[in-house]
Order: structure tokens, then C-alpha cells, then sequence
């Protein structure tokens, strides 16, 4: 009898292994959701598109992309990290991230399984006509240090990928970041729109934002925080070249899912994530808004996001002096 009973117990067991194998083995069975915490039509929505496309093709089911926008992207960064961690809701990620928790606020790389980076955008560094005498970063610099009272600075938000860019090279250079004017628009076209027309004086946004009116010789792109020069702008010196400081930082995007995502799941997006990536119809779709192609995954990308929410408790607190643990 205690035999028999065993033997069931034992059926029971491989029956039911089988089962979770056969329900991990046949992941993905239902549409997939990629929240993008940013407005439908922007940078951040078009490269959600880009992905969604390419993940029906590698996992043949219908993926959507939702929006749920505000707050700096909160909403949507919570709403993926609330998510249940089955695989079937993944997000947009963004420099954003590591602001949050320093803000007060219950929400960081910690609460998140990291799956990559596809897409980094070096700042400029443009002046517009108000300061037409300045040819070149250094001394523009040295001019801001001498006199920040004389110069208002704009993009988006201060605390925007493109702000906070401008602040980590001002503390680069012994700057006192709070002292310069900062005026905030609704993005980085009507800053530039702002800065051609003599508003603002300067502006840290991406060169492919910048091209029209850095070709039509309406403003001057000085330097481009990045490793090295960029295909596109061949004669814009990298912020190293005319300082002598490496200065790498701007616009990063990359995708997640919640924490607790089993790694069987993982390493199927990676892979999948990787594939659309390398693909031809997503570089020429990147290509076409001008967005930087760049990857990291793993160790590399897990390390990569520390530093990132290290550098915005400092930011934040050289700008604002808000800085919460």
C-alpha cells in the first residue's frame, strides 16, 4: 500500500515537472505589453515601435505598446516595474531611472531586471547669436566660470538627460551649477528654436536635433560630449579633444522588466532584443531619427546603471541640493 503510494506521489511529481517545463518551454503563449513612459510620436515611443515590430516576428505573438506618460516618466517606469515579472510585460528605459528614489520617490534600477541598452546620444555643445564672438568650447567654458550671471542655458528640463549633461561637465570644471540660468521648454526643438533666435545663449542637446539650424549657420556647434567624433558631424571635436577632459554623457535608452524575471525569460528577450537590433530595418530606422546606436548587456549594463544613479544623486544635489537617500 505505502508502495502505491509512493509510486502516485512520484507520478504526481514528474507530472507536474513536466508540466512547468512544457509552460516555460511554450513562453511566449500571449501578447506582450512595452510601456513607454514617454508621449506617443516622441524618440522614445518611435524605438518602442521599432521593438514591438521586431519582438512579433521573433516570438510570433501580437506585442503593443502602451503609453503612460508623466512625471518625468515615472508612471511609466512604475507601471512596467509593478508589473507581474512573467515575461509579458517588459518597458522603455531611460536615464530617468536613477533620479527617482533621490527625489523621494519608491522607484530604481533595483526594482527592475535590466535587459539592455540599445541607443546612446552624446550632448552638444551649441551656441546661438547672442554669443556668436565664442569658436570654441574651452573658451566658452572659462567664460562661463568667469561669468555665470551672463549666460542662460535651455533644453528641456534641468534635470533632463540634456541638463544634466551640462551639469556634469560644469562640476568637470569646478562650476557652480546652480548659479547659471536654466530655462526649461517642452523639448529640444524649441530650445533650439529659443536659442537661434537669441533667447538662450546656449544648449547641451544632441547634434542630430541640432543639424537643421547648425547647417543653415544659425547656431555653432562647439564640441559633442562623446568617446569620439560622430559620423554625421565630422567637424565637431569631441569635448576631449578641446579640453583635455574625457567628457562622455547624453541621452541613453534601453529596456527592462520587472524585477524577478526568470532567467530562461531573460535570456530569450537578450537574444531576441539583440537580433532586431543588428537588424537593417532597425538601423535605418534609427538612422532616419538621427538616434546613436549603442549595446550593452548583462554585467555591463547591471554596472552601467549603479553609475548612472550614483551620477544623479550628485547632479541633483550640485543643482537643487535635494538629494535624498
Amino acid at each position: 500500500m505505502l508502495m502505491k503510494h509512493l509510486m502516485g506521489l512520484g507520478a504526481t511529481a514528474i507530472m507536474l515537472a513536466t508540466s512547468i517545463n512544457a509552460a516555460q518551454a511554450a513562453w511566449p503563449e500571449k501578447p506582450i505589453t512595452i510601456y513607454c513612459p514617454y508621449s506617443a510620436g516622441g524618440g522614445t515611443d518611435a524605438t518602442a515601435r521599432f521593438f514591438a515590430a521586431g519582438l512579433r516576428k521573433e516570438f510570433g505573438v501580437p506585442v503593443n505598446v502602451v503609453n503612460r506618460t508623466g512625471a518625468n516618466g515615472l508612471t511609466g517606469h512604475s507601471a512596467m516595474a509593478k508589473s507581474k515579472p512573467d515575461g509579458y510585460s517588459i518597458g522603455t528605459l531611460g536615464q530617468a531611472i536613477g533620479l527617482y528614489h533621490w527625489q523621494g520617490m519608491e522607484l530604481s534600477y533595483k526594482d527592475i531586471t535590466p535587459l539592455v541598452m540599445y541607443n546612446f546620444d552624446p550632448a552638444g555643445f551649441q551656441v546661438g547669436p547672442s554669443k556668436a564672438e565664442f569658436k570654441d568650447a574651452m573658451a566658452v567654458i572659462e567664460d562661463l566660470k568667469a561669468n555665470p550671471d551672463k549666460w542662460t542655458l535651455g533644453a528641456a528640463g534641468r534635470m533632463g538627460s540634456w541638463g544634466m549633461a551640462f551639469t556634469k561637465l560644469a562640476l568637470d570644471f569646478g562650476m557652480v551649477p546652480s548659479k547659471y540660468s536654466w530655462i526649461s521648454s517642452g523639448g529640444a526643438a524649441p530650445s533650439l528654436t529659443e536659442l537661434a533666435a537669441g533667447g538662450i545663449d546656449l544648449s547641451p542637446t544632441s547634434l542630430p536635433e541640432a543639424k537643421t539650424l547648425i547647417d543653415a549657420g544659425k547656431i555653432r556647434a562647439l564640441a559633442v560630449m562623446s568617446d569620439k567624433r560622430l559620423p554625421g558631424f565630422p567637424d565637431v571635436p569631441t569635448m576631449e579633444e578641446v579640453t583635455g577632459k574625457r567628457i562622455v554623457s547624453g541621452a541613453w535608452r534601453g529596456i527592462a522588466a520587472p524585477a524577478g524575471l526568470p532567467e530562461d525569460i531573460k535570456a530569450k528577450y537578450v537574444k531576441a532584443l539583440r537580433n532586431i537590433w543588428e537588424s537593417e530595418d532597425f538601423k535605418k530606422g534609427m538612422e532616419k531619427f538621427g538616434y546613436g546606436l549603442a549595446w550593452m548587456e548583462g554585467e555591463e549594463f547591471d554596472k552601467f546603471l549603479v553609475e548612472n544613479d550614483v551620477n544623479a544623486g550628485i547632479i541633483l544635489e550640485a543643482t537643487k541640493g535635494e538629494a535624498k537617500k
